[in-house]
């Protein structure tokens, strides 16, 4: 290969592309995430490129996004999505700041000074045989340590509500 040929396989080895669809087929075996990738530069579309993510974190981005697509070699017929973003759906972050969220509103925000924030859009579940909490909890602005009764009776009687 002469330096041209070279230069062009190296400015073929990557490409900003969008995603189209998602697919994944667990009833035939196929477990891994693939998508339809849209490469407007070069007006290509690429069927069932594999998507990659870090272990232990799994995402299906929705068509539109933004993906960087990874071609070995240069070659265009085996790309994998090595990246992929969607700004029309991010939450406003701090420089520091970490967030896991969907685009229905849903996030677990990791913030600047100690503060986790989980906003779930409908309902959170806990699934687990014990959960442990060390300091206080407040529900409703009453808690959990330090609230009060009213109505206090002794021996099996029940105490009324707590007080806020």
């Amino acid at each position: 290969m002469n330096p041209r040929q070279i230069a062009g396989r190296i400015g073929m080895m990557v490409g900003l592309g969008r995603i189209m669809a998602t697919r994944t087929d667990r009833a035939t075996g196929r477990s891994t995430l693939t998508a339809q990738v849209r490469l407007p530069e070069t007006g290509e579309v690429r069927d069932d490129t594999p998507v990659l993510s870090l272990y232990g974190v799994s995402s299906r981005p929705r068509p539109g996004a933004d993906a960087a697509v990874l071609f070995l070699g240069g070659n265009r017929g085996a790309g994998v999505v090595i990246a992929t973003s969607d700004g029309r759906f991010s939450i406003e972050l701090a420089e520091g700041e970490v967030a896991l969220h969907t685009h229905d509103g849903s996030h677990v925000h990791v913030k600047l000074g100690g503060k986790i924030a989980v906003k779930a859009s409908v309902e959170v579940t806990m699934d687990t045989p014990l959960l442990r909490v060390t300091g206080d909890v407040v529900v409703g602005g009453v808690s959990l340590v330090h609230h009060v009764h009213k109505q206090v009776r002794s021996g099996p009687d029940l105490s009324g509500e707590p007080n806020a």
